[in-house]
């Protein structure tokens, strides 16, 4: 190999801590579900802990994602959802949202929603909200059928969408 090769295929520095701290970040996002851009926690209280599930990540078939997701895509009326007062009483607009909140980018996804309850997905004949394609639900609609203890998940209807997915426990 040339000189002129090997160079290419070097790794600054510099470059090395800057791939370092971007996957810090991002493991970070993940595991506590902070926001990328403004690093303040939304996960920093017990109660927002036990709300926010293991999200159940699956590629499938799909290849990596080349979307980009805000570290929270879930919006309550427009905001951020946030876990720690989220409860079986919560009200609002829910959607979710690919790209970063607020930015020119950032558009609102469809999804499923669904409950789930001690492993079973619930399937009432009243639950007009199950296996349809949404943009937004009222959430009060699909919490009138929820007990504490189970869990709410909101699944993006494109499978390309995946890392978007989120399964929250529901709690008093």
């Amino acid at each position: 190999m040339s000189t002129r090769t090997n160079n290419k295929m070097r790794t600054s520095p510099i470059m090395k801590s800057s791939i370092s701290i971007v996957l810090l970040a991002v493991t970070v996002c993940f595991s506590y579900g902070q926001s990328l851009t403004s690093f303040s926690p939304i996960m920093s209280s017990e109660k927002a802990q036990e709300v926010m599930e293991d999200n159940e990540f699956e590629r499938g078939e799909i290849g990596e994602s080349g979307n980009t997701y805000y570290c929270n895509p879930l919006l309550l009326d427009g905001k951020s959802l946030e876990y720690g007062t989220f409860t079986i009483n919560s009200k609002g607009e829910l959607a979710v949202v690919k790209g970063e909140l607020g930015s020119s980018r950032s558009i609102r996804i469809p999804f499923f929603v669904r409950l789930r309850r001690d492993g079973k997905i619930l399937d009432d004949q009243g639950m007009d909200f199950s296996n349809r394609k949404l943009y937004n639900i009222e959430i009060s609609k699909v919490l009138a059928f929820s007990k504490a203890g189970d869990q709410l998940i909101v699944e993006p209807f494109d499978k390309a969408d995946w890392i978007a997915k989120r399964i929250l426990k529901l709690i008093l």
